[in-house]
């Protein structure tokens, strides 16, 4: 199984994620991939992950070390590290955020996400949930 994680105000619309989608799709895996679309919170995210990953679980029986996969790019980068060590499994991270709190500072305000206009707003106290 394959958890891709996106990126700040990005979305499982995202070029990456879309084309991962695709391929899985072409492979005939499209029941062992998994790309929420991640709310702005920090906590809400890891905790929306940990219950996809715990009801694919249950639904497929699957052992997360040897049979999930997580791929993350920038802030989903941030997110796989987290996850991959909670689950002992793989990590792939592109261009991942190491820095989050630091980096994600400076975006605290009201956003919208790239791929529609729902808007969200990332607060000071979102911001400071990233420190590790």
């Amino acid at each position: 199984m394959i958890l891709y994680l996106h990126g700040f105000r990005s979305s499982p619309q995202s070029y990456k994620a879309t084309l991962m989608a695709q391929a899985m799709q072409e492979r005939g895996l499209q029941d062992r991939w998994i790309c929420p679309q991640l709310p702005a919170s920090p906590r809400a995210a890891i905790d929306l992950c940990k219950q996809l990953v715990q009801q694919a679980q249950a639904r497929t029986g699957i052992d997360l070390a040897s049979d999930l996969a997580i791929i993350g790019s920038s802030l989903g980068g941030y997110y796989a590290n987290n996850l991959a060590e909670h689950w002992k499994c793989r990590a792939v991270v592109l261009n991942p955020a190491v820095h989050a709190a630091r980096d994600l500072a400076s975006q605290v305000g009201e956003h919208s996400l790239y791929h529609s206009d729902a808007p969200f707003v990332f607060c000071r106290s979102t911001s400071a949930s990233l420190q590790t």
